[in-house]
């Protein structure tokens, strides 16, 4: 019984998973969630589209303000430090970026770290 309930459970871990990765929230709500912003780092809108068009999921990683963006199979969009092969990235579906920069309509986007999670901007969304 015990193996099934296990196996009920990763199966379901593992379709969420593969669900779109990201929520958006107000500002103030994503503050209050999840704290303000430590750092930051603007992207305009347009070359973020021409990302999102091309790739299904993004990965992002930031240190000191700078950022590295990756694609399928962890092949560098954006490459602005080096890392290694096993760092930690965050992953974002495009189809949610897609629909925060819809929502927000602002010619910039920004990357942002908060206390415990990185976080994508436009406008009022995050």
């Amino acid at each position: 019984m015990v193996k099934i309930i296990s196996f009920l459970l990763l199966s379901i871990m593992l379709s969420l998973s593969s669900l779109a990765q990201g929520k958006i929230f107000l500002e103030d709500e994503a503050e209050q969630l999840f704290g303000p912003v430590k750092q930051k780092t603007r992207l305009n809108t347009r070359v973020f589209e021409a990302f999102i068009d091309t790739h299904e999921h993004l990965m992002f990683k930031m240190d000191k303000a700078k950022i590295n963006v990756l694609g399928r199979n962890r092949i560098p969009i954006i490459k602005q430090f080096e890392s290694s092969a096993d760092e930690v990235y965050h992953l974002f579906s495009s189809e949610v970026i897609r629909e925060l920069i819809g929502k927000g309509k602002n010619p910039n986007t920004y990357i942002e770290t908060r206390e415990e999670v990185l976080s994508i901007s436009n406008g009022i969304y995050v």
